[in-house]
């Protein structure tokens, strides 16, 4: 698709994001599926599974099998309300942990404890 300025208008159209990586850090692309309460399928690996939780706002899938990635999306594909479920987990996922407020009040945690320690 290439470069667009539009994402979280274009995501919100999806029936699910499949995001098969070998390796990934946190994911911000999943993050931002679930902000717009889109399911997910994404490999166990790296920090995917920080953002996607299994059965929760996706699924998640060894890495590198293709049989278990087809199967999640013909299940999610397939049962609407499963997917209007993980989206809305998502969405309420996201904002829980993953808010500007939830980050930085999860940093300011760390900063102070390292203070604390080095008093």
């Amino acid at each position: 698709m290439g470069f667009v300025d539009n994402l979280p208008d274009i995501l919100g159209c999806l029936d699910l994001l499949a995001h098969p990586a070998d390796m990934e850090g946190l994911g911000v692309s999943l993050l931002q599926a679930s902000a717009a309460r889109v399911p997910i399928i994404a490999s166990r690996a790296g920090g995917m599974p920080e953002a996607v939780r299994d059965g929760e706002n996706g699924l998640l899938i060894p890495p590198g099998d293709v049989p278990a990635l087809a199967a999640a999306m013909n299940r999610l594909l397939g049962d609407a309300d499963l997917r209007a479920r993980m989206g809305e987990a998502g969405r309420a996922l996201v904002l829980r942990e993953f808010s500007t407020e939830a980050m930085c009040d999860g940093n300011l945690a760390i900063y102070r404890k390292v203070l604390e320690e080095h008093r």
